[in-house]
């Protein structure tokens, strides 16, 4: 993408931006949805993370994966920089360290609790979209089959970690009544 010296350019006007490769596309393109939803999804995570303390663990960890959602958008542009598949494990890692500090789920939990929980649920929600977005463009061009795995894993954490603030913070879980 060339180097802008103002912030706007005019093209968004037209309903135009830059893609891959500095290729000007429509905005509705699927890898410009996809790196708004990714961005959209960062965004909450700063947002939680500011609620939680900078030094905290999870925050720290939040951290990590906004660093890493930063490298998942530079795959979708095509940069030399790509979630890997120990980017992908290290996910499943934490999301094995923090379900065996929960109880086991027999039914669908309400997306509720206390404020961060609640904030993760939407951020699980955020990264669904993305995730269904990035089998969109996977349908029209190839990508990194990782982005696809690392979003999958990711809303997985997330579930998991709304339910872990839940516990820490002594909300109960509140089970859809069918």
């Amino acid at each position: 993408m060339p180097r802008l010296t103002k912030i706007y350019t005019g093209l968004g006007d037209k309903g135009k931006t830059y893609g891959p490769g500095g290729k000007i596309v429509d905005k509705d393109n699927p890898t410009v949805r996809l790196f708004g939803t990714v961005d959209e999804l960062n965004s909450w995570l700063g947002l939680i993370r500011s609620k939680l303390g900078k030094n905290s663990r999870l925050s720290m960890l939040l951290k990590s994966i906004q660093n890493d959602l930063f490298v998942l958008n530079a795959d979708i542009l095509g940069a030399k920089k790509k979630i890997t598949k120990e980017r992908c494990d290290k996910i499943k890692e934490k999301i094995e360290k923090y379900n065996s500090l929960l109880p086991s789920l027999d039914d669908f939990i309400l997306p509720s609790g206390n404020e961060i929980a609640t904030l993760l649920h939407i951020a699980r929600s955020v990264c669904r979209r993305a995730e269904r977005v990035a089998v969109t463009l996977a349908k029209k061009r190839k990508i990194n089959n990782l982005v696809l795995v690392y979003l999958n894993r990711l809303s997985d954490l997330l579930f998991i970690l709304a339910r872990y603030v839940n516990k820490l913070y002594g909300e109960k879980e509140e089970l859809v009544k069918w």
